[in-house]
């Protein structure tokens, strides 16, 4: 009995084990009771926390994280309590702030819980670094210190560049590029989309996509005959996703081309054109049997002689065919 019963033991420290490896790794975590101790907030990760951990202004109850961001960055924060009192407030404060400096500083932005116990502030900054995130309890004088949970998403910032072009043809290739905010190229294949529109009284607009490869995409255009002679805009955006904000380059102002007139040829120019040319054939002809000797510079007269025939015949039939043009 005394085995069975380390057995059943054994077994059920496996199966605790097991179900310990199963849960997610988001089911707990622990904030920081200060700025030093703060942890980073994993990106997307469901969070639980508590602001039993620490104080603020030494009254409130409180825990602290940091958010990791780069410039241009965006991050959504998305967080509940089931006690209103738990975690009523969340403080976002400048890069660099220490547990000495905060007493001097404001939050670049507070957002506080809802009437429904859930709350979502978006932040979004222009520098780079690690920002303080702080969670705070209500009650200085009768603390009400609690759990709370929280998700934190981020969106980077991008730029879209569009070739300068004066003049286009309605049939031609518009290059772009995108890079995030540090300089670096997008990721490739991500989608872009070049509207461009023209005054028209049907309100005709076209569109086209490409994808990015090394920063780099293009868009070949075929606008309709309605853009023809009209000064068209042209605008490269792209919508937000979960992973990048929505961005939209600067419009550009362009003059469609009307395109080339079909090309006419006149009996009055293809008759000169093939006189010029005999011409020019007969004058280096006796130019090379001038300075040829023996029997080369007797060919060469002859030669010559022979494209003089035909150069007479040429620019009569040349004056014959321009007399009515």
């Amino acid at each position: 009995m005394r085995h069975q019963g380390r057995r059943v033991r054994g077994l059920f420290a496996i199966a605790a084990g097991v179900l310990m490896l199963a849960l997610p790794a988001s089911a707990s975590a622990a904030g920081g009771s200060n700025i030093a101790s703060a942890p980073t907030v994993v990106y997307g990760q469901h969070t639980f926390g508590t602001t039993a951990t620490g104080s603020y202004e030494k009254c409130y109850p409180a825990e602290y994280w940091n958010l990791a961001m780069k410039a241009g960055d965006q991050v959504t924060i998305d967080w509940a309590a089931a006690n209103h009192d738990f975690a009523e407030e969340a403080m976002i404060y400048p890069v660099g702030t220490t547990d000495f400096s905060i007493n001097n500083l404001n939050a670049l932005g507070y957002y506080y819980l809802g009437s429904n116990n859930h709350a979502e502030a978006v932040f979004k900054t222009g520098v780079g670094g690690s920002f303080p995130l702080i969670f705070r309890g209500d009650g200085c004088y009768e603390p009400t210190p609690g759990p709370y949970d929280f998700t934190v998403t981020i969106q980077h910032a991008l730029t879209i560049s569009l070739k300068s072009y004066t003049h286009i043809r309605t049939t031609t290739t518009i290059a772009a590029s995108a890079n995030l905010v540090d300089g670096t190229p997008v990721p490739d294949g991500m989608a872009f989309n070049l509207a461009v529109s023209w005054p028209n009284p049907n309100h005709e607009s076209a569109l086209y996509t490409a994808t990015s490869v090394g920063g780099a995409f293009s868009f070949p255009l075929a606008l309709p005959e309605s853009a023809r002679g009209k000064k068209a805009t042209l605008i490269v955006s792209r919508g937000p996703d979960p992973q990048f904000l929505g961005a939209e380059s600067a419009k550009l102002e362009v003059q469609v081309g009307k395109g080339a007139p079909p090309v006419v040829v006149t009996p009055c120019e293809v008759a000169t054109r093939r006189a010029h040319a005999l011409a020019r054939q007969h004058h280096r002809l006796v130019a090379r049997a001038r300075l040829a000797r023996g029997p080369a510079k007797s060919r060469l007269r002859r030669r010559a002689n022979r494209v003089g025939h035909k150069l007479r015949a040429a620019r009569a039939r040349a004056a014959a065919n321009c007399a009515g043009a």
